[in-house]
């Protein structure tokens, strides 16, 4: 009876071998289909390894792993359905049994050489005749990068049980964000257009982010803890405001421009729509609205401000003229 007890403990399946293999390889390896996993009684002492699907977390962790500063999202993400899914710990294993963990560096070469296959198979042409376009394509389709929300975006519509996501579904998402992604790269090529998109830069309009206000702050400090603190102060007026009121000739008057940067008066709130020029903040340009200000000199009376915008309502470029500014303002 004791030889029958234990011939039958050792009597295991290939198919149960090879998943208990797995789980001893890696401990938190999901699995794609609940009804994959044997009914043992080391399945079920476990719950976390049975649970079925890929869970959003592990996703995220390999997507935005902390041991990369930059992380290629896109590409990641194109792995994870093509040789996923990861582990509950968000690594991507390898090898036999899964007893390998994908390092940073291979993960590299992987999406190198997937994205450069995966251009091939859009052109569905001979390898020698495309082989130019897809060079020149690479490196456009290697620098597009996705956020958490893109990804998000693209996984919306896979079922969820219990917060975790149909493997399956998730394949067919990416892959057809990929399609989409690499279908308008060879759209514009195609079409004679730059291949990569010409990248807008909203014109920047210094001193008024809040960035720079939290720099100047200590600036308007009425009291200063020491001494250090007090020559930053002067410094950091000096770098802004001295080129404002002096000519480069007179840069080394050190102590006339040290107490005339301290009646300058500041730029204004922050979260003000309009500055001392009448110009809305944060666009580069100036009013709509137009008004009837005439060009004009009139150096004492704020530093030629009134002319920075001649077409703008303004009540300084009406007192600039040396008139009332009831009297412009209703000649408007």
């Amino acid at each position: 009876a004791t030889d029958g007890r234990q011939a039958g403990r050792s009597a295991v399946t290939f198919k149960d071998a090879g998943i208990a293999n797995t789980l001893v390889a890696s401990r938190s390896a999901p699995s794609l289909n609940a009804t994959n996993l044997p009914a043992s009684p080391s399945a079920s002492s476990s719950p976390q390894e049975s649970l079925p699907g890929v869970s959003l977390h592990s996703l995220r962790q390999f997507l935005f792993p902390r041991t990369l500063e930059n992380p290629d999202v896109a590409g990641r993400l194109e792995i994870f359905a093509r040789y996923g899914p990861t582990d509950e710990d968000g690594f991507l294993r390898g090898g036999v049994s899964g007893s390998h963990v994908h390092t940073d560096p291979e993960l590299k070469q992987m999406v190198e050489y997937n994205c450069r296959e995966a251009l091939f198979k859009e052109l569905a042409k001979p390898r020698s005749t495309v082989e130019s376009t897809v060079e020149s394509l690479m490196p456009v389709a290697m620098a597009q990068r996705y956020t958490w929300e893109d990804v998000e975006r693209i996984l919306k519509d896979v079922k969820r049980t219990n917060g975790r996501m149909d493997f399956c579904e998730a394949q067919e998402a990416v892959f057809a964000s990929q399609r989409r992604r690499f279908q308008a790269l060879l759209r514009r090529a195609k079409g004679g257009k730059p291949i990569a998109l010409p990248v807008e830069r909203a014109p920047k309009v210094p001193f008024q982010s809040k960035s720079a206000a939290q720099l100047m702050e200590i600036t308007h400090s009425t009291k200063y803890k020491c001494q250090a603190e007090k020559e930053l102060a002067d410094s950091l007026r000096l770098h802004t405001s001295s080129g404002l009121i002096a000519a480069m000739e007179d840069q080394n008057q050190g102590l006339g421009l040290r107490s005339n940067v301290l009646l300058l008066r500041g730029p204004g709130s922050v979260n003000d729509r309009w500055d001392r020029y009448c110009a809305m903040r944060r666009t580069g340009r100036s009013s709509y609205v137009k008004a009837r200000n005439q060009h004009r000199f009139n150096a004492s009376m704020d530093e030629g401000i009134a002319n920075k915008h001649p077409s703008c309502s303004s009540l300084m470029a009406a007192s600039a003229g040396g008139s009332s500014a009831a009297a412009l303002l209703g000649a408007m």
